[in-house]
């Protein structure tokens, strides 16, 4: 089940023919890099978040707020970085990527 799942992250919805054309990056298997998509879809999606798409779920499911997509500040490349930790006393959440790296994460 886990390998028919892709993470897709929406950079933009293009209108036409009747519905709209998904545009952005994805991510499939393991260890992958960002690879372009298009893709129609009869609604538009929030751009700039992450999906989660299979064929067995009949629309992507967004992982807002716990997965987003960041250029890393320690590779420099661009990483799925998934809910670390939250601190209370802050109200700060940390991201953590597959590379152990970890985003400070900022969406005021």
């Amino acid at each position: 089940m886990l390998g028919t799942l892709r993470e897709l992250r929406v950079m933009r919805n293009d209108t036409g023919n009747g519905g709209f054309t998904l545009i952005g990056r994805r991510l499939q298997g393991s260890h992958p890099d960002w690879e372009p998509f298009e893709r129609p879809f009869p609604d538009p999606l929030d751009p700039d978040r992450i999906y989660v798409d299979s064929h067995s779920i009949p629309r992507p499911l967004p992982l807002w707020p716990i997965a987003r997509a960041e250029v890393c500040e320690d590779c420099d490349a661009r990483e799925l970085f998934l809910f670390h930790k939250f601190d209370r006393a802050s109200g700060d959440i940390s991201l953590r990527c597959g590379r152990d790296h970890t985003f400070p994460r900022d969406d005021t």
